[in-house]
């Protein structure tokens, strides 16, 4: 089975090389190394085409993220075929990828609302939203530290004051100190898809409780 691989545009990678300092909403990582866990099986990446802005070409890339939202980037060489390397050249190819890189910094628990890690054994119940790693590379700036901090801050602010029409916010997942992903209620469908399926989706309003 070949590793799952999207491919994309993004011009933005050009735009936001990385510089020396203090990513927005993240800090440089200046913990020890961390061992790149061997890949075992196709499934556990996956592989992306996007923008290299060293080459300035298309390149493959893909990741790996381990179970305690450690994030490891490889990039396939331009003679190599992503669909032929052997899961020992994924796994060589593999480098971790900062924490301040990708997520933002803990503002204070005694402000936030920390996601019980037993949840996770109930996971037709709740989704773990985590930032938008695909587009990412390392050493870019994409600027998702901020972006996960701002939406963390929002269903904070959401919870405060429940509606049955705004899901269910269940706090944040911390690791090593850092916001690595949001656990929200788990629905059978998208609201597009629930727009798509009810006749009377819009010209209804919003004023009923809808059972998505």
């Amino acid at each position: 089975m070949s590793p799952t691989t999207t491919t994309f545009n993004n011009d933005a990678i050009k735009r936001n090389t990385l510089t020396a300092g203090t990513i927005e909403g993240g800090d440089q990582d200046i913990s020890p190394s961390v061992p790149v866990p061997e890949v075992k099986s196709p499934d556990d990446l996956v592989v992306i085409k996007c923008w290299d802005v060293n080459s300035n070409a298309l390149a493959t890339t893909f990741l790996l993220i381990t179970d305690d939202n450690e994030v490891f980037f490889g990039q396939a060489s331009q003679d190599q075929d992503p669909g032929k390397m052997s899961l020992n050249e994924y796994t060589k190819a593999l480098k971790h990828a900062p924490d301040g890189e990708l997520f933002p910094k803990l503002p204070g628990r005694e402000s936030s609302t920390i996601a019980a890690d037993k949840q996770d054994e109930d996971g037709a119940r709740i989704f773990v939203k985590g930032p938008g790693l695909y587009r990412c590379q390392p050493g870019v700036n994409m600027k998702t530290p901020p972006l996960v901090l701002r939406e963390t801050l929002i269903m904070e602010a959401l919870s405060r004051y429940p509606h049955p029409n705004i899901i269910r916010y269940h706090g944040c997942r911390v690791r090593r100190g850092c916001i690595t992903a949001i656990v929200l209620d788990k629905h059978g469908q998208t609201l597009s898809q629930l727009a798509e399926t009810t006749p009377d989706f819009f010209s209804s309003g919003f004023n009923r409780r809808t059972e998505i």
